[in-house]
């Protein structure tokens, strides 16, 4: 069991680097930046499902966006400082780490999520006088395991951004611009019977099963495939590429 969970210890290690802890109080603060729409939110909603759904629409950006930038930055600075290969020289498989950044990321997502649902707990309780039984309610399974999934992949899309391009400073302006163009596409195909970019670009299947609150296959099966596929290029690219290449910028 120490086995296992080694690669996941190494990661909480590094986790309190300097950067990471700066990227987080950015994080925060935009994430929390939400509460006055969320406020407003309230007093727009008739009933607390309709408020769920709602918060989740708007909060699904912010936290998908969160999870691909934070995985940016930290996976990027194991580049930039050196401990990527310190680690592989110690003895670390890259299956190893491999595995404990896929754990730190799984973590990461159901703190955002555990996050998310407190909002809700908390706004439904202080503005819509709600009651526990029925804003628990509003909560399904199937949309608890949506958004750990799609959250899950959004970090996994900046593990492989970073591990393909060796590159931070690119990948923390790459997400949010690419996230743009994706929403072009949405709009693009607003009035169109057949929404082929608005389902498959990574950015819309993300948002798509986030907001998914029932048990449906299309969406979730795009994300598992598109997890599958980015999993498997990041061992590839660590795996055979040459640790001693350029480090990032």
């Amino acid at each position: 069991m120490n086995h296992i969970l080694l690669p996941l210890k190494i990661e909480l290690v590094k986790l309190f680097r300097k950067s990471n802890i700066l990227s987080l109080l950015v994080f925060g603060y935009l994430y929390f930046g939400m509460l006055y729409t969320i406020s407003q939110e309230t007093k727009a909603t008739p009933s607390e499902l309709d408020f769920y759904t709602n918060l989740q629409i708007i909060l699904s950006p912010i936290g998908l966006l969160v999870m691909a930038l934070f995985f940016v930055n930290s996976i990027g600075n194991d580049f930039v400082e050196g401990s990527y290969r310190k680690l592989i020289a110690l003895g670390l498989s890259v299956k190893e780490y491999l595995a404990g950044k896929l754990m730190l990321i799984l973590l990461f997502a159901a703190l955002i999520l555990l996050s998310n649902t407190a909002l809700f707990y908390l706004f439904g309780m202080v503005k819509l006088n709600s009651s526990t039984p029925v804003l628990l309610g509003c909560i399904t399974i199937p949309s608890i395991v949506n958004q750990t999934i799609a959250l899950f992949t959004a970090g996994v899309f900046g593990f492989l951004f970073v591990a393909v391009s060796r590159n931070r400073v690119i990948g923390l302006v790459f997400f949010p611009l690419w996230l743009s163009f994706e929403f072009v596409f949405r709009l693009m195909e607003y009035r169109s019977d057949t929404k082929l970019l608005t389902t498959f670009s990574p950015g819309n299947a993300l948002f798509n099963l986030y907001n998914t609150t029932n048990a449906d296959a299309k969406p979730l099966l795009v994300v598992l495939i598109t997890g599958i596929v980015f999993v498997t290029t990041i061992y590839l690219s660590l795996k055979y590429r040459d640790v001693k290449g350029p480090q990032l910028q």
